[in-house]
């Protein structure tokens, strides 16, 4: 038996789809609105690899399980420490559905607006290192 306190039942899609670049892959957004009135995000992601997929769920289960261990902690909990863990719901092998915050910021977005406040390309970093692999490659010493 489901608990009604944790659960959500959908009770419509909205009309609304955003395409949005996420986890550095273009999704769509869309919205669902759950018998409680609230609109639930959520983004519609394609798995192209199912390992991809599978070791993502692993890490999201591993921050399930520290949130756990952060609760317990006398400083954590005063502080109300925890990792915001994403719900995932598979629809078939290669589509599920991510709950998505329209508010928050990777690290990856707040890297790249930073590197375009200063003028630089993001990737020159990456560019550099490969640079200087392959020139160590060409002498030998790697």
């Amino acid at each position: 038996m489901i608990h009604k306190v944790y659960s959500i039942l959908f009770y419509r899609f909205m009309p609304r789809v955003d395409i949005v670049e996420k986890h550095n892959t273009a999704a769509r957004r869309l919205y669902i609105r759950g018998h409680n009135g609230k609109i639930y995000p959520y983004l519609v992601m394609n798995d192209s690899g199912l390992s991809d997929s599978r070791r993502d769920e692993r890490v999201l289960q591993l921050l399930r399980m520290l949130n756990h261990y952060l609760a317990k902690q006398k400083e954590t909990s005063k502080r109300f420490l925890h990792f915001t863990v994403p719900r995932v719901v598979p629809v078939s092998a290669q589509l599920r559905l991510v709950e998505d915050n329209p508010a928050s910021l990777s690290l990856l977005d707040i890297y790249k607006t930073s590197c375009s406040q200063i003028k630089i390309d993001y990737e020159l970093p990456i560019v550099r290192y490969y640079d200087r692999l392959g020139t160590l490659q060409s002498r030998g010493n790697v």
